[in-house]
């Protein structure tokens, strides 16, 4: 099998119907709960980052870092949090440094 997370999600139908002797019961139904697990932090993932993305355009502050090449949602919501709107900085060299 190829390496990579979208290579297993193909392969993964075809691995759990593989024949008994293959894999044991014991190994399918392991495999089918961590897939479960898979699908559920993906769905999670995906709920978690529409919400930053709602907040981040809600946002002036962060609206504005995004208009910089490169900086989206995330990067600029977490620099929000991280330093507020920047206050602590006489020059944008500071924040930098």
């Amino acid at each position: 099998m190829r390496q990579g997370a979208a290579a297993l999600r193909l392969a993964l139908p075809q691995i759990l119907s593989m024949p008994s002797e293959s894999l044991s019961p014991q190994v399918v139904r392991l495999v089918q709960d961590l897939a479960e697990d898979w699908r559920y932090l993906d769905r999670r993932i995906a709920l978690v980052t529409k919400e930053i993305n709602e907040i981040a355009e809600q946002d002036a502050h962060c609206r504005r870092l995004m208009s910089a090449p490169g900086v989206g949602p995330i990067i600029s919501s977490a620099m929000m949090a991280a330093i507020g709107t920047g206050d602590a900085f006489q020059k944008g060299r500071d924040f930098a440094a």
